[in-house]
């Protein structure tokens, strides 16, 4: 609530002092693309989380992990690409420094003949390390600082589930860990006690009590309040860490959007547009958010014996190749149109490189698609199963609340099936 309130007032403000300021130029029209820069990214949040996923994730949760975007990812990345930029170019000058020393004046000469190809070499190392890499890198880490009760089985923090592997000997290896973070209220009268008492009962679709749909014991003698289960199933949980990271990622596109539209863009509302239509053409930003959450998945969900090898890299690698590929057409024939059209007057394959972008583009992002889909695809009936052995073991008498929570769900399906 306070988010939205923010954001209507801050930009309500914006759109009155230009308005009211008379040497400003921003018109009505710039105010509506302001406006549409806004919409685009809503309808995508509202396609993916409204249509699909409503049921998975809160539309508290949605809101948050977009002003997360918007406001955390998108500077970080900057901060993080001019850096790396400026490594890369002390490296260039570096490098040509000792070559010009050593080689003398005809490896110069060589290098400055073919410096089509070298700038080529240049678009994708900016393509892939600097912008995909960086940008992929913050998007995740956003994803992950944020701590929001519909996703709190990825932090650890859940109340009385056991690490069982945290403890060595005996001991616990990590004061912190989620077997010590459960166990606090229960030793304390501080944070959760005092809290509760506060606030009264705050029950959330998210609030996770140990085992998958499980209650948690109550966590003080004068605290009476318990948690109520997390009703989901092990795919809808996956579903809405897929939605949450598409709405970090949607809230950084967003913000590139605003900045590209309105400080990189055209100077008039007509080219302002065009702009923004092209930049809301291929959602790159969501569908590689999308391809992050496999591995996310995968590692925090899947629950595998080898989950602990799943690392960032390989978490964020297939969306670094999409976005490096989609940003390195683009890159390359920029180049080849300011360096080869310009010096021979505008004279060329103009036309031809423009649909070769555009096939290049629309192929990169159709096969990224099918990945996502045959990967998420493959994702879910491995998650099924996980979902069937627990049932399984609950008609079998295994201690799985979990699994009683399914077949009580399932049989209260049957029931509503039959009054149907």
């Amino acid at each position: 609530r306070y988010l939205l309130t923010t954001f209507i007032s801050v930009t309500s403000v914006i759109i009155v002092v230009e308005q009211i300021n008379p040497r400003a130029i921003f018109s009505w029209a710039d105010a509506c693309v302001l406006i549409m820069t806004f919409a685009q990214s809503f309808v995508v949040l509202g396609v993916v989380h409204g249509i699909f996923h409503k049921s998975d994730l809160s539309l508290d949760a949605v809101i948050k992990f977009f002003a997360a975007g918007f406001l955390i990812a998108t500077p970080m990345a900057f901060v993080y690409e001019a850096i790396m930029m400026n490594i890369l170019m002390i490296v260039y000058y570096a490098f040509a420094s000792v070559v010009a020393v050593l080689a003398g004046q005809g490896l110069s000469d060589w290098i400055e003949g073919n410096f089509i190809w070298f700038l080529c070499v240049a678009d994708m190392l900016q393509a892939f390390l600097v912008a995909a890499g960086a940008e992929e890198i913050c998007k995740y880490y956003t994803f992950r600082c944020v701590e929001h009760p519909d996703i709190i089985f990825l932090t650890g923090l859940d109340r009385v589930k056991q690490d069982t592997n945290a403890k060595l000997g005996g001991g616990q290896a990590y004061p912190y860990s989620s077997n010590n973070a459960s166990a606090i209220g229960a030793r304390t009268n501080s944070f959760d006690t005092i809290f509760s008492s506060a606030s009264g009962k705050n029950s959330h679709r998210g609030v996770s009590g140990g085992k998958r749909g499980s209650r948690s014991p109550a966590r003080g003698d004068d605290d009476d309040r318990v948690d109520e289960p997390d009703v989901r199933s092990v795919r809808q949980q996956a579903a809405a860490v897929t939605t949450a990271m598409i709405s970090c990622a949607v809230g950084l596109a967003c913000a590139e959007n605003f900045i590209y539209v309105f400080f990189l863009g055209g100077s008039n509302a007509q080219e302002e547009i065009t702009m923004l239509l092209f930049r809301s053409v291929f959602p790159v930003h969501a569908l590689c958010a999308g391809m992050q959450s496999i591995g996310v998945i995968e590692k925090f969900l899947e629950e595998k014996e080898d989950s602990h090898i799943i690392g960032v890299g390989r978490i964020i690698l297939p969306a670094v190749l999409l976005h490096g590929s989609f940003d390195s057409i683009l890159m390359l024939i920029n180049s080849y149109v300011d360096v080869v059209l310009n010096e021979n007057g505008g004279v060329g394959y103009g036309e031809i490189l423009n649909l070769i972008a555009a096939a290049s583009v629309i192929g990169v992002m159709i096969f990224a698609c099918l990945w996502y889909y045959l990967q998420n695809r493959r994702q879910k009936a491995r998650l099924k199963v996980m979902e069937d052995k627990l049932f399984v073991d609950s008609n079998n008498g295994a201690d799985s609340d979990y699994g009683h929570m399914i077949s009580n769900q399932r049989r209260k399906d049957e029931q509503g099936t039959q009054l149907l």
